[in-house]
């Protein structure tokens, strides 16, 4: 019954959701800098989660593999290293997401805690526990918004108080994240804050949703599919349904939210990424869209610069995408490059979405 149940979910999201047309004229992502990140024996980039950028152009880059989030100058220059590898109190099980408050407070997940630090001393402040890893986060005056799939309150962003760490659950709830694997593999949320408007994406839907801070949904507009896979609703049923791993490898090939983010002008930049396994490797590719609201059109689907294994990592500041990328130099030495773009519409067809 409950695999039934998956697949007519899914067959109401594939009909409803995807909207795919021909490739057409996509935004152009203008190069600006290229910043190599200083590195050495103690201090160097080995596997980048997540990527947060100060007004003043700091770079905050958290790596699951060091177990600590490393902080560079706008020039690439190391300046210290926060947490160390442990699962207590100032220690990192799994650093991934981060999100900033001010120039002064970086929060990251840690698995199922988000964990506070002084950025000028690298002291740790506090932290919350939850009770399942969160997605995307962002600081947005006295609240930290995440990403969070919630199937006992319905909801996919956790608004937590920072100030009395009370924590609500409201937004969006797409249907099939009721399966209970589906929320352990297909989760992805990612979030903006605007205002009083959030923009929420997720992987088993194109639409993305807008939201108010005190919880109702107000809009969903679909987001048509050029290059990228898009939501794959019934591959991701299909595989709840067998549980196969060759249905489990088509399965993750959907298009999954990395990052979504308000533009100056009123627009939204939507980033996903399309995974694959290649010989028992992660791999993937990043593409761009870009979404007006106001007039419900997009231009969509450009790739976005970069190596497919390891896939780099990305955060905007304002309108500038900032992608980490890693490579082996031409004196076969591994090094870690910064790319700011910054994101150009002049160009664009756009489509109804």
């Amino acid at each position: 019954l409950q695999a039934v149940c998956v697949l007519a979910i899914a067959r109401a999201l594939s009909a409803c959701d995807t909207t795919r047309i021909e490739s057409t004229s996509s935004p152009r992502l203008l190069a600006v800098d290229s910043i190599r990140l200083d590195e050495s024996d103690s201090a160097f980039v080995a596997q980048p989660t997540d990527l947060a950028v100060t007004s003043a152009g700091a770079l905050v880059v958290s790596d699951a593999f060091q177990r600590k989030l490393l902080v560079f100058g706008p020039d690439g220059r190391f300046r210290s290293s926060i947490g160390r590898r442990g699962d207590g109190p100032g220690e990192f099980e799994f650093p991934s997401w981060l999100a900033l408050s001010g120039d002064s407070v970086v929060y990251a997940s840690n698995v199922a805690r988000i964990q506070a630090y002084d950025l000028r001393t690298g002291a740790f402040l506090n932290q919350s526990q939850l009770e399942s890893p969160p997605r995307m986060m962002q600081v947005a005056g006295p609240d930290l918004f995440v990403g969070y799939a919630d199937s006992v309150r319905q909801g996919s962003i956790a608004r937590l108080d920072l100030d009395s760490g009370k924590m609500r659950v409201t937004g969006p709830f797409p249907a099939m994240l009721n399966h209970p694997m589906a929320r352990a593999m297909f989760a992805g949320v990612a979030l903006a804050v605007r205002g009083d408007s959030i923009a929420s994406a997720y992987t088993v839907t194109d639409k993305v949703f807008i939201s108010r801070r005190n919880g109702p949904v107000v809009d969903s507009i679909a987001v048509p599919v050029a290059r990228r896979n898009g939501a794959r609703a019934d591959l991701i049923a299909s595989y709840l349904s067998t549980q196969s791993r060759e249905d489990g490898e088509r399965a993750v090939k959907a298009s999954v939210p990395a990052d979504i983010q308000w533009l100056s002008s009123g627009r939204l930049a939507v980033v996903s990424i399309d995974w694959e396994v290649v010989n028992g490797r992660m791999t993937g590719t990043y593409f761009l869209s870009v979404l007006d609201p106001s007039s419900r059109k997009a231009c969509v689907d450009t790739p976005i610069p970069g190596p497919r294994d390891p896939a780099p990592s990305l955060g905007f500041r304002g309108d500038t995408l900032f992608v980490v990328s890693q490579r082996v130099s031409a004196a076969g030495e591994a090094e870690a490059m910064v790319h700011k773009y910054r994101i150009d519409t002049t160009g664009c067809e756009w489509v109804a979405a």
